[in-house]
């Protein structure tokens, strides 16, 4: 129910966002000069550019941690079962550990 409400939120928040954005050059386009609605064109381009490349790199940074979380595990589950096995942590060629009795 939480998160369905926070998707209602957001979605909400969007449509009045780009409703906005869409309906600011048709309410300007008489009182502005040619020149003066490029602008307004290129500020629009760029605050979209942004918004979109924080989304991709939020996406990316979140897809990164994934993967150093998994690489974590399997380090850990590596040497755990290394040392179940009677493997020394500072040995990796195989040999048993000096301080395990024979």
């Amino acid at each position: 129910m939480k998160n369905l409400v926070k998707h209602f939120v957001l979605f909400v928040i969007t449509a009045a966002a780009g409703f906005a954005a869409i309906s600011l050059p048709f309410r300007l386009f008489e009182s502005l000069s040619q020149f003066e609605m490029r602008l307004v064109l290129a500020g629009e381009i760029a605050v979209l550019a942004v918004i979109l490349s924080a989304v991709f790199l939020s996406k990316e940074a979140r897809a990164q941690k994934k993967l150093r979380n998994a690489a974590s595990k399997e380090a850990r589950w590596n040497d755990m079962q290394r040392q179940i096995s009677g493997i020394g942590a500072g040995s990796y060629d195989g040999e048993e550990s000096s301080n395990i009795a024979a």
